[in-house]
């Protein structure tokens, strides 16, 4: 799908400008438009990830392995970002 292509590039391009509304925004976008490919859902995650919003981020890269990702980076941040997680329910063995 060309436009959610459109909208993928764009929404990474505001990622790296650090402009991160406008990138969640085209991302969004870029997934409603084409909800089967796994590099939206992985660099949205990462967006998510870096507002911490980490239940969100991790759904999105669950998705993304769901769809086929293997980038390794993809199950690097699930696994922090779980970490992440459990220490801000207040679990004191994530040390």
């Amino acid at each position: 799908n060309t436009s959610a292509d459109l909208f993928y590039a764009r929404g990474n391009a505001y990622y790296i400008l650090e402009a991160f509304d406008p990138a969640l925004n085209d991302l969004n976008q870029a997934v409603a438009l084409n909800d089967d490919h796994a590099i939206t859902y992985f660099h949205r995650g990462n967006l998510l990830y870096q507002e911490s919003k980490l239940e969100e981020a991790i759904k999105d890269y669950n998705k993304a392995e769901e769809l086929g990702s293997t980038e390794t980076l993809l199950f690097f941040k699930r696994g922090i970002g779980h970490w992440g997680r459990e220490k801000e329910r207040g679990n004191n063995n994530c040390s």
